[in-house]
């Protein structure tokens, strides 16, 4: 009777176990679904740029634009050199806040995150070297 009782326990106590580590994984599936979700989030939304013109670049019409924050920075100098009129090839410099020039492959979202100022991220842009 004894040994009977202890099998007893024992599946129950294996069967408590699998709920509990069942139920951990429920939990931890749930937030990994959160995680993926705001990233998704995140990477989905649009952000502000304003464009400057430096000394004898031609101005834009317009000088504001909504970007999907997950493109790459070399899209927004081609965007800038169709808008602009410029061959392909030729020289464009950009400029966030006056600061530096970003990498093709920065990705626009972390640029906005990081030095958007009153909503916008300042870009400015001259076809010749502007700074030192």
């Amino acid at each position: 009777m004894a040994s009977s009782s202890n099998a007893v326990e024992d599946r129950l106590s294996k069967k408590l176990e699998s709920l509990h580590t069942g139920e951990e994984t429920n939990h931890l599936q749930e937030k990994v679904n959160e995680i993926i979700s705001s990233y998704n989030e995140k990477e989905n939304r649009k952000v502000n740029l304003r464009f400057k013109a430096i000394g004898r670049t031609p101005l834009l019409r317009k000088n504001v634009f909504a970007i999907n924050a997950s493109h790459r920075f070399d899209k927004v100098i081609r965007f800038l050199k169709k808008e602009l009129s410029l061959q392909p090839d030729s020289s464009l410099l950009l400029y966030v806040n006056y600061c530096f020039a970003p990498a093709p492959d920065e990705i626009i979202g972390n640029l906005y995150d990081n030095f958007s100022i009153d909503g916008y991220l300042l870009i400015y842009y001259c076809v010749n070297v502007a700074f030192g």
